[in-house]
């Protein structure tokens, strides 16, 4: 492992630049962002020019592992001492695994104030995050997102998209945010804004702070979870929700998009037409 923070805050009133890694952890109620110093940095979300602060974590990142054609695959990385948000997430059943993660990297000082001035390390998601509750200490696997085998349409009963991709499937995936109302339970959100069909939210997802769950139901008023939240979400607590797909011929003619199937009803097979 190459372990990777900077003493800044005893080295910044120096002439010398330094390059100092920042971290954007995307997860799906909001991004978690750090840096391996010792001191806050305030810069930018990549690609944009709106400010945030990264907040130094004791960060150790393994070797990015390239291959002869220099596309990067993946990287150990290890954050101790892990912040509230980190240790509130996974007592809260979230699952990191698929979370984005985006690495790039900064001139100290002379980056601070300009968006345009870094240069992406690793965009990748997590696999394999573990959590050693007497070190406080988060481990994760960081595996890029465009590997270097090439892929292929498989050949099977499900669909082959990813639901809500604008190429291949082309739906415009449907989001609401609303509140909890009275008689919510663990597996049944009710709220007055989900007014939508019955199952029009099946396939879907419910998002309430960290926890995110299937939903296998919906109606005027409610959605039903496939398992049940960690507690009852109080009254007046907000959540997201978003349409989803099953995958299957049948789901997709829900969704008015068989046009885009790309599913196989049935077996492929050669055959040869003889004169």
């Amino acid at each position: 492992m190459i372990t990777l923070p900077v003493t800044l805050s005893t080295m910044k009133d120096s002439d010398s630049v330094f390059f100092i890694e920042l971290y954007v952890i995307k997860l799906i109620s909001g991004s978690l962002y750090f840096n391996n110093s010792d001191i806050k940095i305030p810069w930018f979300i990549p690609g944009t020019s709106t400010p945030v602060d990264y907040i130094p974590e004791p960060i150790e990142r393994g070797e990015l592992k390239q291959s002869v054609d220099n596309r990067v695959d993946n990287c150990n990385i290890k954050i101790s001492n892990i912040t509230d948000d980190f240790t509130s997430a996974l007592f809260q059943s979230f699952d990191f695994r698929g979370s984005d993660v985006d690495i790039i990297q900064i001139a100290y000082p002379g980056s601070l104030g300009k968006p345009e001035e870094y240069k992406h390390t690793f965009a990748g998601y997590i696999d394999a995050p573990s959590l050693d509750m007497s070190t406080g200490t988060f481990e994760a696997l960081l595996k890029a997102r465009i590997p270097n085998l090439e892929t292929y349409r498989t050949v099977k009963g499900s669909c082959n998209a990813w639901f809500g991709d604008a190429d291949e499937c082309g739906i415009v995936q449907d989001t609401k945010t609303a509140m909890v109302v009275g008689g919510t339970t663990q597996l049944t959100i009710y709220s007055a804004a989900i007014n939508e069909p019955i199952n029009h939210w099946a396939s879907g997802v419910c998002t309430i702070g960290f926890e995110s769950k299937k939903i296998i139901s919906s109606a005027v008023g409610s959605v039903t979870v496939e398992f049940p939240f960690y507690s009852v979400p109080v009254v007046g607590t907000e959540f997201n929700i978003v349409t989803g797909c099953d995958k299957t011929k049948t789901d997709c003619k829900r969704h008015g998009n068989l046009t885009n199937f790309t599913g196989f009803s049935a077996v492929v097979f050669e055959y040869q037409v003889k004169s």
